[in-house]
């Protein structure tokens, strides 16, 4: 039996932003719900919490309202042939263990079939290219960038950088490729010396071509979706569902989108045409889903980039709208997406990191 089983459950009455703050802290995709006497009532994951925001469900509903109900499980008594034909049968990566309705352990899948895992998920994902985007002045952190990139900005003792290859490599990733123009010698001296196991091939503008320009220098070089990151922001998530969904739906371009919520300091007045106060709600909270910085392009989407020229993923976004190419957004929450990109944001992803390398 597990030790640490608080760290999956939430009570009924806990909001579904509540939960998913549980399920970032727990880092496995799950969270329990349970009775305020221990009795479980619903297990809830990250695909519900992405189905949920897709249908425009209010985070501040309870938990319980978008969690499964009818969930499978196992007895105190379970037998390891048992839980191996349920993991193999049924849809589920977490297993319940249960004592009279009474919740006991959690089984992960990944744990059960552990080297299983470990093997599939590699042969997934290793030859599916990422493109880090590290040719920005980063004027948003002058002045460390008078004398750094962005990319090599340390937190907690090492670059950003390496908080990004070190997670793709943790997701089977082997292909890299990286754009370089400001201070590009030092990022490509850094990476040379650091990472001589990986493929990591450089894309070297001779003038800024934006967040999307240089990836006009991939055609030809990449037949098969592919995975673009800003050099200064990190998603936690589950590329191999990130990649499943692209595909599933078609989608052109998918973002990975961060839930975020938002409050506006102030009293806000909501009035009608004469001057009269209709409404009055005090410091309201707002959620919507914001762009990370991180994508998944299929590669003819490369047709659509100028060469040579200064373009934006932005500029890219509104033309594949414009030309109604399908556009998906695949939702994370809003702890699961770091960002150093700005001095504010760069002292919160400090702490940030500090915690989880703690943790």
């Amino acid at each position: 039996m597990r030790k640490d089983l608080k760290k999956y459950l939430v009570l009924e009455d806990n909001s579904i932003r509540e939960a998913v703050k549980v399920m970032d802290t727990n880092g496995k995709g799950v969270v329990i719900i349970i009775d305020e006497l221990g009795k479980m009532l619903g297990i809830l994951t990250d695909g519900d919490f992405r189905r949920a925001i897709l249908k425009g469900v209010n985070l501040n509903s309870k938990a319980i309202d978008i969690a499964t109900k009818n969930f499978i499980y196992v007895e105190r008594d379970y037998s390891e042939k048992e839980i191996k034909r349920l993991f193999l049968k049924e849809p589920i990566k977490h297993l319940p263990v249960l004592d009279e309705g009474y919740f006991v352990d959690l089984l992960l899948k990944e744990e059960i079939f552990a080297a299983v895992k470990k093997r599939g998920d590699k042969k997934r994902l290793n030859d599916v290219p990422i493109v880090i985007m590290a040719g920005g002045e980063g004027k948003r952190l002058d002045p460390f960038t008078k004398i750094l990139p962005k990319a090599l900005i340390p937190v907690e003792n090492k670059p950003m950088l390496d908080y990004i290859i070190e997670h793709f490599k943790k997701n089977g990733i082997e292909n890299y490729f990286i754009s370089i123009n400001f201070k590009g010698s030092l990022i490509k001296i850094y990476m040379e010396d650091t990472y001589k196991d990986l493929n990591i091939s450089f894309i070297e503008e001779d003038k800024p071509l934006g967040t999307a320009g240089a990836l006009k220098y991939l055609k030809g070089k990449i037949d098969r979706e592919f995975i673009v990151s800003n050099c200064d922001i990190l998603v936690n998530t589950d590329y191999s569902a990130v990649l499943e969904f692209h595909n599933n739906n078609k989608n052109k371009l998918t973002i990975i989108g961060a839930m975020k919520n938002f409050i506006i300091p102030y009293g806000v007045c909501k009035i009608n045409e004469a001057g009269e106060l209709l409404h009055f709600q005090e410091k309201p909270r707002f959620d919507n889903i914001v762009n990370t910085g991180v994508y998944i392009l299929s590669p003819e989407i490369l047709d659509y980039i100028p060469k040579n020229k200064f373009f934006d993923m932005t500029d890219l976004i509104k033309m594949l709208l414009k030309k109604k190419e399908k556009i998906g957004i695949f939702p994370v929450s809003e702890h699961s997406w770091v960002d150093v990109g700005e001095w504010e944001k760069y002292r919160d992803s400090y702490e940030i990191l500090k915690e989880k390398l703690r943790g």
